[in-house]
């Protein structure tokens, strides 16, 4: 039980507080932006693939959150976008290979790299443009990786 409270507690509760902590001054400053980096896992009808129930349920909350804050900050000069990445290849800006030109071949994993230049992508969109969610996918990880040969067919 505790360990399901500290999973969607940290999900959402967290992400919740953070926000509303920030919430002054993003809404001072000349533009504000939110990116809730959610996850695959908080889609509809995305399989368990591992994942925990509690971590499903709390990505599911944060997408929901997301959807409440967007309407909470509707008519300010703060966007929300939510993010949803597949389980990715993790790294770090101090890792080597943060700063090699990544292979961007179709079977390759979604990068923590690739999440952060989304979310800047996101955040340098004009004012009057919000990119409220990206949904990322790849055939390496991607949302429904069930080697289906007919997906992506169109006949």
């Amino acid at each position: 039980d505790a360990e399901i409270a500290a999973v969607i507690n940290a999900h959402v509760t967290g992400t919740l507080l953070v926000t509303k902590a920030l919430a002054p001054a993003l809404i001072a400053a000349p533009a504000g932006d939110i990116v809730n980096i959610v996850s695959t896992s908080g889609l509809p009808n995305v399989p368990l693939d591992g994942t925990s129930v509690a971590f499903h349920v709390g990505k599911h909350g944060q997408a929901g959150m997301s959807e409440a804050l967007r309407q909470n900050f509707a008519g300010t000069n703060v966007r929300v976008t939510a993010l949803y990445p597949p389980d990715l290849d993790t790294m770090t800006p101090l890792d080597a290979a943060w700063d090699a030109s990544p292979d961007r071949n179709h079977d390759r994993k979604v990068t923590s790299r690739d999440v952060v230049e989304t979310a800047l992508f996101a955040m340098m969109r004009p004012r009057n443009c919000t990119l409220a969610s990206i949904v990322f996918d790849s055939d390496a990880g991607g949302i429904y990786p069930d080697g289906n040969p007919r997906h992506g067919q169109l006949s």
